[in-house]
């Protein structure tokens, strides 16, 4: 996405937000221990964590009723459907 705006000459933000809705991914990109629990974690973690460091990225909780994302990722209940739609910018097509 950063590297999209700096193409079409938009401003990139610094530091670049990333929205979660997840508590526990973020606690663990904002910790620098690493425990056998979570050892397992690939190298994209590990890219993110260290432009989290660097003040290049920044993550901050998004309840998962406001993450408009979800729309493309989980079954969600109706009401909360045509919210995240709306916000996208998607609407019904007229019948």
């Amino acid at each position: 996405m950063r590297l999209f705006l700096s193409l079409l000459n938009l401003p990139v933000p610094k530091p670049f937000s990333l929205f979660c809705d997840n508590q526990a991914t973020i606690s663990l990109l904002s910790s620098e221990s690493i425990s056998s629990r979570s050892k397992h974690i690939d190298i994209k973690h590990h890219f993110i964590r260290s432009h989290i460091v660097d003040g290049t990225f920044s993550t901050t909780w998004l309840s998962t009723s406001d993450m408009p994302a979800d729309i493309l990722t989980k079954q969600l209940p109706l009401p909360v459907f045509v919210k995240h739609r709306n916000s996208l910018g998607l609407f019904p097509v007229p019948s």
